[in-house]
């Protein structure tokens, strides 16, 4: 789950967000970055108008989210919880949008799922 603290961003501004993950599974989750600095999810703005096909991406700043290494685990029925920051780029077009995260989960080895989050309607101003 993503939330925001407001529905109205700027664009080139920096917004906080608050990401949830809760394990409904009986299994391990695992999850954590491939390397120092590179974020542990990604978050794409898609047109609200329902065109999904050219999703804008948006560069989320490490700092916050990748101080633990190696992996992370995620117990079956634990919730983990991450607070960062994200940089909106300034060439986003004023509009409504909806607002996405994607995490990569571990799975058993080398099995991975990469599911997304809800959707946020955002207005980009």
């Amino acid at each position: 789950m993503v939330s925001l603290r407001n529905s109205v961003l700027l664009a080139g501004s920096t917004i906080p967000v608050k990401l949830q993950i809760v394990n409904s599974s009986t299994n391990t989750l695992t999850t954590g970055p491939s390397k120092p600095g590179v974020p542990i999810f990604t978050m794409s703005l898609i047109k609200a108008d329902g065109n999904r096909s050219h999703p804008i991406t948006i560069t989320p700043d490490p700092e916050p989210i990748t101080t633990v290494l190696p992996l992370i685990n995620i117990s079956a029925g634990e919730t983990k919880v991450w607070d960062a920051q994200v940089a909106l780029k300034k060439e986003i077009a004023p509009g409504d949008y909806l607002l996405m995260a994607t995490l990569r989960l571990g799975l058993n080895g080398p099995n991975y799922i990469d599911p997304n989050s809800n959707y946020l309607k955002v207005r980009v101003e």
